[in-house]
């Protein structure tokens, strides 16, 4: 089955939180099941984190929130960004260049 995950439903699995629920955590742990996360996910967690509505524990090493959502979606993905933007090096992200 395909799942669609919640950005709150991402966090609270990846925290082990206990508000998750049962049938929700036993869903996404099961390994038949294919989970999916929207490219709106890493965007809200981005803009959650911009407005204080959300502590990752992370700081911003920059303000442009565009290059924040690539490195999101880079991180969440596991995917590198090709780009010449060093500070992307400060989050943690796999970067190609040069």
């Amino acid at each position: 089955m395909k799942l669609l995950l919640d950005t709150h439903t991402i966090l609270w699995f990846w925290w082990d939180d206990p508000r998750l629920g049962a049938k929700a955590r036993e869903a996404i742990e099961n390994a038949g099941n294919q989970k999916l996360v929207s490219i709106a996910a890493p965007w809200e967690v981005a803009i959650k984190v911009s407005l204080k509505k959300l502590d990752l524990g992370g700081p911003f090493h920059h303000r442009d929130p565009f290059d924040r959502l690539l490195i999101a979606q880079g991180l969440a993905e596991d995917m590198p960004i090709v780009s010449r933007e060093t500070v992307f090096d400060l989050y943690g992200v796999q970067r190609i260049w040069g």
